[in-house]
């Protein structure tokens, strides 16, 4: 029914953690792994998925890369081969869990004007000890330009969502390719936004650790004001285009809209602490003790405990 992408990044520890967890898991949906590990660690990782009662639904492709940045190409790789109807990325150090996007794919099946859909996410910090509301949200604006506004001023990590695989492709395939950051997450989502429609429910959908993944931040200045001008054109374009609307007129709403998200704080900033179990549960004990293993215990105590509250 769906494939679980997952790229890594030379950490085959973290990549053989989360296959371990989809071992027990992997009934009918298929495992597409970007492994950019070195020749030697690939073939471990080789050996690794044979053992796995599962192997025979999880393809490795080995796409060596340069620097952390270059995982668009992997991807590319990776949905050129996909053959199910959906599909979803799960970067090797988090876990999106396939009881969730069951669901999801029941309703993007259902709802044919809508290309994605996300859920709930959980992030947690084992050093500073406390879970939190990593922001995944919808946009189901009836107008492209909406969409993409609404994305800027209220960013978040659409490439997280369950989509059509059709439609993935599509946007790869598009990309803006003279600004690594650009290309790497803001411009597929906003292809995806200019698509169609996002949908948000309420289903605990990922899982996020803070192990190293800060180290990736956006940062203002990895952004030349030429590659924004550029870039920002061919936005308004595909905006205009998909909408009819007067290209001005929809270049003026996508600049200021995106004006207000290259400013803004970074995304994390906006991380909302919950607070419910602290009196009574070692959060630090909890992850220490169940999420190096492989999240099993980790994910069944989020789930049970529901920590994620509406």
């Amino acid at each position: 029914m769906f494939t679980i992408c997952i790229s890594t990044y030379n950490r085959p520890n973290y990549l053989k953690r989360l296959l371990r967890f989809y071992e027990s898991r992997n009934k009918d949906f298929k495992i597409f792994i970007g492994d950019s590990n070195s020749l030697e660690d690939h073939k471990e990782i080789k050996k690794f998925i044979k053992k796995l009662k599962n192997s025979h639904n999880i393809e490795i492709f080995h796409n060596p890369r340069k620097n952390f940045m270059n995982v668009i190409e992997t991807h590319k790789i990776l949905f050129k081969n996909i053959k199910t109807k959906y599909m979803v990325i799960c970067p090797d150090d988090d876990v999106q869990l396939p009881i969730s996007i069951y669901k999801m794919c029941k309703v993007l099946e259902l709802n044919k004007e809508l290309i994605g859909i996300n859920g709930k996410c959980i992030h947690f910090d084992p050093v500073k000890n406390y879970f939190s509301n990593y922001p995944l949200l919808g946009l189901e604006q009836d107008n492209a330009l909406d969409r993409v506004t609404s994305f800027f001023e209220n960013y978040f990590t659409i490439l997280f969502s369950v989509f059509r695989t059709e439609e993935m492709r599509f946007i790869f395939e598009h990309l803006y390719e003279k600004n690594e950051t650009l290309k790497a997450e803001i411009h597929p989502g906003c292809y995806a936004a200019i698509l169609g429609k996002i949908r948000n429910i309420n289903e605990i959908q990922l899982i996020r650790p803070s192990e190293e993944q800060k180290k990736y931040k956006l940062k203002k200045l990895d952004i030349d004001s030429n590659h924004v001008n550029e870039f920002l054109d061919i936005i308004s374009s595909s905006v205009a285009k998909q909408d009819g609307f007067e290209l001005d007129l929809i270049r003026s709403s996508v600049g200021k809209s995106f004006k207000k998200f290259i400013t803004a704080k970074p995304n994390y900033s906006i991380l909302s602490k919950i607070k419910s179990f602290f009196d009574n549960i070692k959060i630090n004990k909890i992850v220490k003790n169940n999420f190096n293993k492989d999240f099993t215990d980790l994910t069944s105590f989020i789930i049970q405990n529901k920590i994620l509250k509406n």
